[in-house]
């Protein structure tokens, strides 16, 4: 089925797989912390994600009503919008700081991470207060009226320009429209409100993808930095399944390490969420409707195969990594004693 949402996609497999990856994270996030007793960080960035999903099948289920072309929008839609972002940029903020509690070894090579981790962490605070305080603007002041752009300078209006095809936006909330009466005729432009939220949106996608880029480095050179001594060749190592261990050589575990840690930001990138912004970006280029082209292409469901697929992997490299670094803490502190 086709998408009848305004401004937001809501083809049945989209937000079915909204709700799938809801229940998929949410169980990841159990797992973690409750059966193989890995930390918190682990479990909330699982926990986080799942979240953001669930509040995201929201608005593209029961709420697909957004701003998009006029001043009407239902009102829930902001609301769920808000939880959703927060959430998700929760999750990569835990992700973090579950590399920055886990990752410490080597505190020469670990400094230097640490600051494109910190702008990431800035970049996702700013990009998701934004869309929570966009959000509240749209619902906090009064209706919209219809404003010249050329006369302000706070924010990018060439930008709005570019995405209503007018040099006059709507300034100020969001006339509530419940989804049931999208249909209904509103005329006007999109609200700055909405624009804004738009913008921050793109803005945290660079976070998003930043967070699991910068990690996976931070992971790629602990797991080398250590070779010698967890992934020594001719010794036997235990993987952590989801299921069940895997007893498997010392060198095979490290690849498959890698391989996993690795495949985790290039799903975002290639598949997942970063899809949204070159389908957007070629629809603008070439004057398409970006939510028609959105729909058409299923690019709901390619880009949460990418999400899962991202999540998977980074299940079992928070699972098995967290445990490994354990064990270097206890070679550590047996080393220091004999000292």
């Amino acid at each position: 089925m086709g998408s009848d949402g305004r401004g937001v996609d809501n083809s049945v497999d989209g937000w079915a797989t909204d709700y799938l990856l809801f229940c998929a994270m949410f169980m990841f996030a159990c797992r973690l912390f409750f059966l193989k007793h890995c930390s918190a960080e682990s479990a909330l960035t699982q926990l986080f994600q799942s979240g953001g999903y669930l509040f995201g099948a929201l608005g593209h289920h029961v709420f697909p009503n957004r701003a998009f072309d006029s001043p009407c929008g239902d009102h829930y839609f902001y609301w769920v919008w808000i939880a959703a972002y927060t959430c998700q940029g929760l999750s990569c903020i835990c992700w973090l700081k579950w590399a920055d509690r886990f990752l410490h070894f080597n505190k020469g090579a670990w400094r230097w991470t640490r600051i494109p981790m910190a702008l990431c962490l800035g970049i996702a605070v700013v990009s998701v207060g934004t869309i929570d305080f966009g959000s509240a603007w749209c619902l906090s002041q009064p209706e919209a009226a219809l404003v010249d752009t050329s006369k302000y300078l706070f924010f990018s209006y060439d930008a709005v320009e570019q995405l209503t095809g007018t040099s006059a936006v709507e300034q100020g909330g969001v006339r509530h429209q419940p989804a049931s009466e999208r249909f209904d005729l509103c005329t006007g432009k999109q609200p700055l409100c909405d624009a804004v939220v738009q913008y921050a949106e793109a803005l945290f996608y660079l976070a998003w993808g930043s967070a699991w880029l910068l990690v996976a480095c931070r992971v790629g050179i602990f797991l080398h930095d250590h070779y010698e001594r967890v992934f020594a060749p001719g010794t036997a190592r235990a993987f952590e399944g989801m299921w069940m261990n895997f007893n498997v050589s010392a060198s095979t575990l490290y690849y498959v390490l890698q391989f996993l840690n690795f495949w985790a930001p290039f799903a975002l990138f290639a598949y997942g969420p970063y899809l949204i912004l070159y389908v957007v970006g070629f629809a603008m280029a070439v004057d398409m409707d970006p939510s028609k082209l959105y729909s058409d292409l299923h690019v709901g469901v390619v880009y949460h195969m990418g999400v899962i697929s991202c999540h998977i992997c980074t299940y079992y490299i928070s699972q098995n990594v967290e445990h490994i670094s354990e064990k270097l803490d206890v070679m550590e502190e047996a080393s220091k004693k004999k000292k």
